[in-house]
């Protein structure tokens, strides 16, 4: 099937699978992100993409400050903010790519037990 037909889920698997396979994000690596990590990137996307490919704010949290507000170290702000800004992935790019986070956050709870 031709990328013109695919579905938003294929899109998220499509990114997952290029987490997992090409950049090794495997669920080892996510066990790292205990401090919801991942959810934040996600978060931090989904605000992007109001704000930038949206047009809405409307007095809401800004990305930035939001990744602020929830990222516990430095290191952590620093590997989020580049996916968020300076990756610049286009709207439909940064929707995957938040959905394969939270795919792989899902992923991490039930592997821990706590989903």
């Amino acid at each position: 099937m031709g990328i013109e037909k695919w579905r938003g889920i294929d899109f998220i698997l499509a990114e997952r699978d290029k987490q997992t396979v090409e950049r090794g994000y495997d669920d080892e690596h996510d066990e790292q992100h205990d401090g919801q990590q991942l959810l934040i990137a996600a978060g931090g996307l989904l605000l992007n993409a109001l704000e930038v490919y949206g047009g809405q704010h409307q007095g809401g949290i800004e990305a930035d400050d939001f990744l602020c507000e929830y990222c516990d170290s430095e290191e952590d702000l620093e590997w989020i903010r580049y996916i968020v800004f300076h990756r610049r992935p286009d709207n439909i790019e940064g929707l995957a790519i938040a959905g394969a986070l939270i795919a792989a956050e899902i992923d991490r709870l039930r592997k821990e037990g706590t989903a």
